[in-house]
This record gives structure tokens, sequence and C-alpha cells, in this order.
């Protein structure tokens, strides 16, 4: 299964090499090969043009800072493979990844949850939060720099994330706070538990569906799952 072999697999991995040659023009901290060879281990050369279900996935053009919606009605001949991994590129932690042609990194810069990318096909729209919103206690360390940039950086998407939920005028939009505490983005964990806690997330809303209805724009508040 997929979801052992990235508990099992360290695919954040530092590129000591390109440190030790750019300094610090080094273009990410951690090498793209191993999430590289996952993503057409699983997708080949699939186009989103092939797929029988909608996918979209989000990115960021790194040279016009414009949002790309892969698998949408004008862009569904690109490679989900390229799509998926520039989707996970976050910017100075891993390599912008090129698709089509276009150099994307992850779309979370502008969009944590991706909202402006289901909007136009979705009815209902539920958005899981994956970030814990946790903080360290008082007095600990963060660790590393890689650490300390992941907390600011999820301080500034948890923001980001209020703001856009705050604009939404799209579907009805359901928000679900995903409990995650004891998973780390970087240092990874049980991909399964996240797997697990979006899909029991997802059900609980739809099982109150009804009693949860709001009108197009309309948001409902975080809710635990």
């Amino acid at each position: 299964m997929v979801a052992d072999r990235l508990q099992r697999t360290p695919f954040f991995q530092i590129d000591y090499a390109s440190l030790v040659r750019y300094g610090l023009r080094t273009p990410a901290l951690y090498r793209s090969e191993r999430l590289l060879g996952l993503c057409d281990e699983l997708f080949g050369d699939t186009t989103f043009r092939e797929l029988r279900t909608p996918l979209v996935v989000s990115t960021v053009d790194v040279e016009t800072a414009s949002p790309l919606w892969w698998g949408l009605t004008g862009l569904p001949d690109a490679s989900i493979a390229d799509a998926v991994y520039a989707s996970c590129a976050m910017p100075g932690l891993l390599p912008p990844g090129r698709v089509s042609n276009r150099l994307c990194m992850d779309g979370g810069v502008l969009d944590p949850l991706a909202l402006g990318a289901v909007a136009p096909l979705a009815d209902l729209v539920i958005a899981g939060v994956l970030d814990s919103g946790s903080s360290p206690p008082p007095g600990r360390a963060l660790g590393g720099a890689p650490s300390l940039w992941w907390h600011a950086q999820s301080m500034v998407m948890r923001d980001l994330s209020r703001h856009t939920i705050e604009q939404w005028d799209g579907p009805p939009l359901v928000v679900i706070q995903l409990d995650l505490r004891k998973v780390h983005s970087l240092r990874g964990g049980n991909p399964r538990q996240v797997i697990r806690a979006g899909y029991e997330g997802a059900c609980k809303v739809l099982c109150q569906s009804e009693a949860l209805a709001t009108k197009p724009g309309g948001v409902r508040p975080l809710l635990d799952s």
C-alpha cells in the first residue's frame, strides 16, 4: 500500500550536495527525486483528460504569481504526475516543478484550502484543514531552520485561509478542523491517519447535510472532526 510506503520511507531528504555547491543560492532545502519517482509510479503518463472522475490540482505559476488549477476545462492535457509533484513543492523546501512548460509551486501559497480550484465544479464544498493550529509549548525550541520556517508558514497559511473563508462567495462551504496534532508536515507521520481523518470528517458532514445546509456563499464555522 502507498500509505505504508509513505510512512516507512523518508521523502524529505536534505540536498547536501546542492547546499555545498550553491550555498544560499540553492533552489531548495530538500531533494525532489523520491517524490518525483513516486508521482511517476502512481500516475505514469496519465493526463487529466483521461480520468473518469474529475480531479483538480492546485498550483501557482512561479513566474506570473497566478493560480493554475490543473484539470479544469482549459488545462486538461497536463500530466497528473507533474501537477501533483508541483502542488507539493513548498517554496524553499522542494524545487518547483514544470507542468506543461509552466514552472509551478504549491498552490497553498495563494489558496491554502484550494477553494478556488473546486468552486466551479461543486454544489457543496467540504474543506479539511490539515494544520492542527497548535503551537510549541512555551520554552520548547522549534528545532532547526526547517521547523521554524514551517511554523511561520503555518501561521501565514492559517491567516490566509481565514481571509479566504471570510470572502467566500462560491457554493455552500463547510470547513472541518481535522485532528492531526500528532502529524508533522515535515517529519511525516501516519498517512493512514490523515486519510482516515479526512474521510471520517467528510462522512460526518454528509450525514448532517440537511442540518448544515447553507445558501450559496454561506460558510459553516470550523467543525471538529
